[in-house]
């Protein structure tokens, strides 16, 4: 399983590929960054939370959590923790 940190420079690796592809094109008003958009790092609560318990606990402490409801405190089936997830 790929950890968070490599899935996120992948991510960013890949956002650059895209940026220089586009490089020569001319935002406009429908392809311009927002104050909500300039940052990929934005993300919901619960997976803010999960990389707050990885990076504080460890990797195991958040997988464990992963598959407890960030809500109701039940165990997810692995269909369930990737909606949350990803």
């Amino acid at each position: 399983m790929a950890s968070w940190s490599m899935l996120y420079m992948l991510q960013k690796m890949s956002q650059k590929k895209q940026k220089d592809a586009t490089k020569d094109t001319e935002d406009t008003e429908d392809t311009k960054d927002t104050e909500d958009t300039k940052d990929s790092t934005n993300m919901n609560k619960h997976n803010a939370n999960i990389i707050k318990v990885w990076s504080e606990q460890g990797v195991d402490e958040a997988v464990k959590q992963m598959f407890v409801h960030p809500e109701k405190g039940t165990r997810m089936s692995y269909s369930e923790m990737r909606s949350f997830y990803g």
